[in-house]
């Protein structure tokens, strides 16, 4: 659009309004962290997380406000590019490749060591070092950051691989399955956008990702790291001072976790109640409680697929 001298006076208000609500975020962030260093608790934890989340979305409304409607609608198209061109290189190798010691590698060398061509990989590394995770500290030479170095630790590896391997084409094909569905709601498992775009031929998401087990591992352990490093928010509910309210003894259902993975979450839900008489019951798919090695006392493993009834109702477990 043509820029008049009504709407620059206009854009640059809204540009100095929306960075002084960043500024406040910022100096709001400061104080609730700084107050609760060395606080380990999970209210702590919260405060902090509320405050940088708040701090986020202001800094996410700047950017907005500088970029403007079109130029934040061009923003999804190079998003979307900047995720392939990261889940080329991460499958290149680049990121083991490139030196972790805070020195560099040069083009002519990284695609030598990775037996991959140049060219291709100068072009992908232009996407990537653009706005980070990698830095291209001189012409056609590479170093890692603090937010490349990270692709580096499995856990977040696979939750990256997992998010586009498996969802990125369930989001490229959605409005393709809801136009042919009539805009309803999926209500099967074996019919709805993830088996659309993945052309399960009726198997539904597990059965289908067991026929590959790179990316069945690659889901696990997503799902394994991303539960364990979320595991503080679970002291956020009073589940001690809630359970207290009833009468239990050592054959009480406490919890049900239903879907629980690896066990990272119900372990901390034991934590928090362990002076209380029951146990917290753990429920997933038998490939996944296959892998739980670490035996925690009153947790019981129930083999249990979520799309169907809940075989266990109310506080008491029913009889076996």
């Amino acid at each position: 659009m043509e820029k008049t001298a009504n709407s620059v006076t206009t854009e640059i208000h809204a540009l100095k309004r929306s960075l002084a609500e960043v500024n406040t975020a910022i100096d709001e962030y400061a104080e609730v962290a700084a107050r609760n260093v060395g606080n380990t608790g999970t209210k702590a934890s919260g405060e902090v997380s509320e405050s940088h989340k708040a701090l986020f979305l202001k800094t996410q409304a700047l950017m907005s406000t500088v970029r403007g409607p079109v130029d934040m609608l061009i923003s999804n198209i190079e998003n979307g590019t900047r995720h392939a061109c990261l889940r080329t290189v991460l499958e290149m190798g680049v990121f083991q490749a490139v030196p972790t010691d805070g020195t560099s590698v040069t083009a002519t060398s990284l695609a030598e060591r990775l037996g991959v061509e140049k060219d291709l990989l100068v072009r992908l590394m232009r996407v990537v070092t653009a706005n980070g995770p990698f830095a291209e500290v001189g012409r056609e030479e590479y170093a890692h950051t603090p937010y490349s170095m990270i692709y580096l630790v499995p856990g977040i590896s696979n939750l990256f691989k997992t998010s586009f391997d498996e969802f990125a084409p369930v989001n490229a094909k959605m409005h393709e399955y809801f136009r042919a569905t009539g805009f309803k709601s999926p209500t099967s498992q074996r019919d709805n956008p993830y088996t659309f775009a993945h052309q399960t031929g009726g198997k539904d998401i597990w059965e289908n990702l067991a026929q590959f087990p790179a990316r069945n591992k690659a889901m696990n352990d997503a799902n394994k790291d991303n539960g364990e490093h979320k595991s503080w928010t679970i002291g956020l509910f009073p589940f001690e001072s809630e359970l207290r309210k009833v009468e239990t003894t050592k054959d009480t259902v406490l919890v049900v976790d239903i879907g629980g993975g690896t066990g990272s979450v119900s372990k901390r839900i034991r934590e928090l109640t362990a002076g209380i008489k029951g146990k917290i019951v753990l429920q997933d798919r038998p490939v996944v409680l296959e892998e739980i090695k670490e035996e925690i006392p009153d947790r019981e493993l129930m083999e249990y697929d979520f799309f169907t009834p809940q075989p266990i109702q109310g506080w008491f477990a029913p009889p076996q």
